[in-house]
């Protein structure tokens, strides 16, 4: 609440904002050890809802600065604004990760989420990813390299991701409100309204699938190290616009849609060498 103005002329805003955020959120975990075999795991779920409301009224031309309530202001020039907004999603998501003899490594995992900026049927995404690991250097046949091969490791990976971080309810016919019309006599303004984009009832999850291979190394206690990695991201169902043109007359302006494609690959190479020489221990890395 804010009573300003000069001294001959009080005028009164009052604004009332209100947010809140609800969570919630549930973890089952399972781990265990048993001869050869390792397992570790999850299940989990999360819910998150998100609810705004904004407004604000202004009268001027008060009396007196006495009373600072907004039913004692000038009925003619009295203002009010207001918004609102709300959003929801839910996930669920866990792993599965198995290993052998601390040699064979497995990992699965999963979200499978859903958001309120997509329409009913399009709501929900399943995103898968396994990944593969094979310490050589715990193996029977470099069993006596072990001064010279201190770790080496073989690994492979390949999921699915999701995006939803775009502009909500694309799903739905808007308006918004133009600047308005003089009318009559006395070129009253009146607010108009007018269409927005063309909504789109198929929107739906941007992917992006990675594959992803992977050398991990270290030799005689550190003088030599190496991590490669060799990768490709394919992002697909990304939003965007269509080439072509609508003719000015329908009033139509074309919706995002999932119809975008990028690919990226290459790789990544780190050297290292550290050593300890007397009281002085370095590491370098390129």
């Amino acid at each position: 609440e804010k009573l300003g103005g000069s001294v001959t002329n009080p005028q009164l805003t009052e604004q009332y904002t209100y947010s809140s955020r609800w969570t919630a959120n549930a973890k089952i975990k399972y781990e265990r050890r048993f001869d050869e075999h390792s397992i570790s795991s999850f299940i989990a779920m999360e819910q998150t809802e998100n609810n705004s409301n904004y407004f604000s009224a202004f009268r001027k031309n008060y009396l007196s600065d006495a009373i600072d309530q907004l039913y004692a202001g000038d009925e003619n020039n009295q203002e009010a604004d207001g918004s609102a907004s709300e959003s929801a999603r839910r996930n669920y998501f866990g792993r599965v990760s198995y290993g052998f003899q601390d040699k064979y490594l497995l990992d699965f995992n999963f979200r499978y989420d859903g958001s309120s900026n997509f329409p009913e049927d399009k709501r929900w995404g399943f995103f898968p990813g396994v990944s593969v690991g094979w310490r050589i250097s715990e193996e029977e046949f470099l069993r006596n390299l072990t001064d010279k091969i201190n770790n080496l490791k073989l690994r492979a990976s390949y999921g699915k991701m999701g995006n939803d971080d775009i502009d909500p309810f694309q799903y739905l016919a808007t308006y918004s409100f133009t600047s308005g019309y003089f009318l009559g006599a006395d070129q009253n303004s009146v607010k108009g309204i007018s269409q927005g984009v063309t909504p789109n009832p198929y929107i739906t999850w941007e992917v992006a699938k990675t594959l992803n291979l992977g050398l991990d190394g270290e030799f005689w206690d550190g003088l030599f190290g190496v991590n490669l990695d060799v990768f490709k991201t394919e992002r697909s169902n990304i939003l965007t616009k269509r080439n072509a043109s609508i003719p000015v007359y329908t009033g139509l302006v074309l919706p995002s849609e999932n119809i975008g494609v990028v690919e990226n690959k290459g790789f990544e190479l780190a050297l290292s060498h550290k050593n300890t020489v007397d009281q002085l221990r370095y590491e370098v890395t390129g």
